[in-house]
């Protein structure tokens, strides 16, 4: 991950969360980095390529997360009100679902 996607998420996060993994790859169609804290799904949007861009599009709260399905190499995530949100990435699918499922169980 790099130093400015770190620096943003570490502005979208609470003073006592920590982040855990970040993982490259496209959420809603937008090429970005997903970061896993221990508490909350926050994905940092990219663009540009001289000049970059930095930009929050979801701050997910784990107890907002009601499900996770993975359908091939995407990740669905759907929250308390319903609304799905599609992750997809060249790292294994399985690899971040576990990670992700990993953190929403541990107690904080």
């Amino acid at each position: 991950m790099s130093s400015k996607v770190l620096e943003i998420a570490h502005e979208s996060l609470d003073p006592t969360e920590k982040v855990s993994k970040s993982y490259p790859g496209r959420f809603e169609g937008k090429n970005g980095t997903l970061v896993l804290s221990s508490m909350r799904l926050p994905f940092i949007k990219e663009e540009g390529f001289l000049k970059k861009s930095y930009a929050i599009t979801l701050n997910l709260p784990y107890k907002e997360v009601k499900n996770i399905v993975r359908r091939g190499m995407y990740l669905e995530f759907t929250d308390a009100k319903d609304k799905v949100y599609v992750f997809t990435s060249d790292i294994s699918t399985p690899i971040v679902e576990n990670a992700l499922r990993e953190l929403m169980k541990t107690p904080l």
